[in-house]
């Protein structure tokens, strides 16, 4: 453990399936888009019964070298996966993109993963939420990558960061988690965002936690 202080693709998959398949919408803008135009999505024609802008309980895999994605509204997925190596997105506001995991009746943990050597600048607004007791929110970030968040940034339950690559909280808004584990890489907490003081932060042998500029309070470490 350690501590410092001072055109693209992406396909969308919902978590229930039919026939054994899962469902699948894929993201077809040219370049650059926004999130809620239907003209930017199209149901994969081997499967069924998702939708366009796609449903809550979804999960995006975004597989090109890169684009800028705007929220339009608030929307909410179960997962989304960064996969192609060297990639590099933004996604802009105004509006909120919250993880969130699928409760009944598959108690699927949320998950959100950065492929190695990437970037992933998140300008919106963001939320991490667990709805039942068993459920981590897992963010995954590879070697030599970073997932920025820029923006307003809340988690529910526990938010559990693996890989070895960096997670920098670097929010100009105030944000909070209620327990955060870093077990792989680096934790970044600048600015306003902190675990509630009320709850746990822990840090494995595997991962640095660095508060350096943080306005941060914390109930165990």
């Amino acid at each position: 453990m350690s501590m410092r202080r001072g055109r693209a693709i992406l396909v969308l998959a919902a978590g229930m399936s039919v026939g054994g398949l899962v469902q699948a919408a894929i993201w077809t803008g040219d370049g650059d888009g926004t999130w809620g135009s239907a003209d930017n999505w199209q149901i994969d024609a081997g499967q069924a019964g998702d939708t366009v802008p796609p449903a809550a309980d979804g999960y995006a895999t975004f597989a090109g070298d890169g684009s800028t994605i705007a929220i339009d509204a608030n929307y909410s997925v179960s997962s989304m996966a960064f996969t192609q190596a060297g990639s590099s997105w933004t996604i802009n506001g105004p509006g909120k993109l919250t993880l969130a995991s699928v409760a009944t009746p598959s108690n699927r943990a949320a998950s959100l993963t950065v492929a190695a050597d990437s970037q992933v600048v998140v300008n919106a607004p963001f939320g991490f939420s667990s709805h039942w007791d068993g459920g981590r929110t897992q963010v995954n970030v590879g070697a030599g990558s970073t997932l920025q968040f820029n923006n307003s940034v809340t988690g529910s339950r526990w938010t559990e960061k693996r890989g070895a690559g960096t997670l920098d909280l670097n929010t100009s808004a105030s944000g909070t988690f209620q327990n955060l584990s870093v077990v792989e890489g680096t934790v970044i907490l600048s600015g306003s965002v902190s675990p509630t003081s009320d709850t746990e932060t822990s840090v494995s042998t595997g991962g640095t936690l660095d508060v350096t500029g943080a306005n941060a309070s914390f109930k165990s470490l």
